[in-house]
């Protein structure tokens, strides 16, 4: 999952756009069960997206019971190309 679409440009030429989607984690519902990984990671991303409340909510909803949720937040590493 990426916001940006130059990102999943980069993927896509490297052959793995076919496992990558675009979503605000910060607003949108992601396109995953309830529970579907064992682990959601996010490192430089929550410096980026709007609700950060909400981003944490959709991680660990997407995370199987005992799984778990790791991030970073460095308000110093907020990238202006994700607004």
């Amino acid at each position: 999952v990426d916001c940006s679409a130059h990102m999943l440009e980069i993927c896509a030429r490297r052959g793995v756009a076919d496992r990558l989607c675009r979503a605000d984690i910060g607003r949108d519902i992601l396109p995953f069960e309830d529970g579907a990984f064992d682990l959601a990671a996010a490192a430089g991303v929550m410096e980026n997206v709007e609700d950060i409340g909400h981003a944490l909510a959709e991680m660990v909803r997407t995370i199987r019971p005992g799984g778990l949720v790791a991030f970073t937040y460095m308000p110093a590493l907020r990238d202006p190309r994700c607004e």
